[in-house]
């Protein structure tokens, strides 16, 4: 499994351009034939070829082909910042891992982190996930401080807004942080969130951590609507947060959200073992006999807390 969030990661590779394509990528390769490359046409495409391989996960082709992308550049040229960070994000997904293909990654984009150049703020966060996850000995109190400093110097980047809900996660379930004092202060960042999957992730983690520490049934209810608001990719994650929505909203007495909750649930999730709990939620809120589940009675449904994902 991959340990960095490919999405950030691949798109440091057209920082401003479209997503890379499969079909652009085939029809350069299909003009080679006909149209004299240049140095820099055939590093192009090799890098194209490259990001490809990791946005497919093919993780053993990535650290060569990147190799090859880079040893196409004109003599004397400078690597790219785009290229540099994708050769670094292929050292950390190289297997087995290795203490110094960890060292040569860090080294690589702790220059870049530097560099007055607008992946920076990828190569600094990328850094932090190093500090965090990467490392043989985690520092996690120097992965929030990069994290931090992030949110707080580029709160609009794509890299500062995706570090924020692993900020929120790091300091209150890895380093034992206040919950309460973390997620009021945490409240005011949300209007900054212009990333979808950040916002996504941030509602997410806040949900899941009001309810974790008992602190605010009614905030994660706010927080989870969000989150339903900004969309869910993975239909698992779509199938508890609508869940616990109805859950949630029940216990609250407000029944019209969880209704609806309930209705969506059901329309979108027919297969999901819930489905059975879901239609009794339902019948109860519509005041019809509850809705008994078939034998073999299905194992009692997880709580609210444990299934919401916040991933």
């Amino acid at each position: 499994m991959p340990v960095l969030l490919a999405a950030l990661a691949l798109s440091v590779a057209s920082p401003g351009a479209a997503p890379l394509r499969a079909d652009s990528l085939s029809s350069a390769a299909d003009r080679e034939g006909t149209e004299p490359a240049t140095p820099a046409r055939a590093t192009t495409l090799l890098e194209e070829k490259a990001w490809l391989a990791m946005r497919e996960r093919r993780f053993t082709e990535t650290m060569p082909a990147f190799g090859a992308a880079t040893g196409a550049l004109p003599a004397g040229s400078e690597v790219p910042p785009a290229l540099a960070i994708g050769r670094a994000v292929a050292l950390l997904n190289t297997q087995p891992r290795t203490r110094d293909n960890v060292a040569r990654a860090d080294q690589l984009l702790e220059g870049l982190a530097a560099a007055p150049d607008a992946t920076a703020p990828f190569a600094r966060y990328l850094r932090a996930r190093i500090a965090e996850v990467h490392l043989f000995e985690p520092d996690l109190k120097l992965a929030a401080a990069r994290y931090q400093a992030l949110v707080d110097e580029v709160p609009s980047h794509p890299a500062a807004q995706a570090a924020v809900p692993r900020l929120v996660a790091l300091r209150i379930y890895r380093l034992g942080d206040d919950p309460a004092r973390v997620l009021a202060g945490l409240e005011a960042r949300e209007p900054a969130l212009t990333d979808p999957v950040a916002l996504r992730d941030y509602h997410l983690v806040m949900a899941r951590s009001y309810l974790f520490f008992r602190i605010s049934p009614d905030l994660a209810l706010a927080h989870l609507l969000r989150a339903d608001e900004a969309g869910m990719i993975v239909p698992a994650n779509s199938a508890s947060v609508l869940a616990s929505i109805a859950e949630l909203a029940r216990e609250q007495g407000r029944t019209d959200t969880a209704r609806v909750a309930c209705e969506r649930f059901l329309e979108k999730h027919r297969r999901d073992q819930r489905v059975y709990m879901i239609r009794r939620q339902l019948a109860e809120l519509d005041g019809a006999p509850a809705i008994a589940a078939p034998a073999p009675a299905a194992s009692a449904s997880p709580s609210v807390v444990s299934t919401l994902s916040t991933r």
